[in-house]
């Protein structure tokens, strides 16, 4: 692709309403081209974006194949594409799955666990991940006897447990987690 060719798909696909159809990988890699013609400032001024938007898009060429194909089928964003370029090559295939259905946060956190844990399995730091990591709960206000609460509440205590966490896991044994 020469360098005309590549400032014209990122003044298209840069400049104005965000909701294009252009090929993101086709959009990657002009950005590759004109990093390599031009300086920050110009790059700035000439497609009016932010280097950080425009370092996180030219981060898609340094996915490994597999990772490329899922941010051109969109189910990875750009956002996740610049977290997911951070890990090597060999993890990346397994961290792309699980970070597919996360939120930026959530992907953020989640990639800065994977890289200070170079030579942990991936399916272990996601176990790790979910049990320390937040999770979306509802209430539900369980009317019961005082007998049955106190029963529950020594329990609870005996494994030095709240209540509370003893009835969710209650739950969660009986539904199957």
């Amino acid at each position: 692709m020469k360098v005309k060719d590549a400032e014209l798909i990122l003044m298209k696909n840069l400049k104005g309403q965000k909701n294009k159809k252009d090929d993101i990988l086709q959009i990657a890699k002009a950005a590759s081209i004109v990093k390599e013609k031009y300086d920050n400032r110009e790059i700035k001024d000439m497609f009016d974006v932010t280097m950080t938007t425009f370092e996180r898009i030219n981060c898609i060429n340094k996915l490994n194949p597999k990772g490329k194909l899922l941010v051109k089928k969109g189910l990875l964003k750009i956002e996740q594409a610049y977290h997911l370029s951070r890990i090597n090559a060999e993890r990346q295939d397994d961290v792309a799955k699980l970070i597919a259905s996360m939120n930026s946060e959530d992907t953020r956190l989640f990639v800065s666990l994977v890289l200070k844990q170079p030579n942990t399995n991936i399916g272990k730091l996601k176990k790790d991940f979910d049990k320390t990591h937040k999770r979306n709960l509802s209430m539900v206000v369980v009317p019961m006897p005082d007998t049955m609460f106190n029963k529950l509440e020594k329990v609870a205590t005996s494994k030095k447990s709240e209540t509370h966490d003893l009835i969710l896991n209650i739950v969660e044994d009986y539904l199957g987690k």
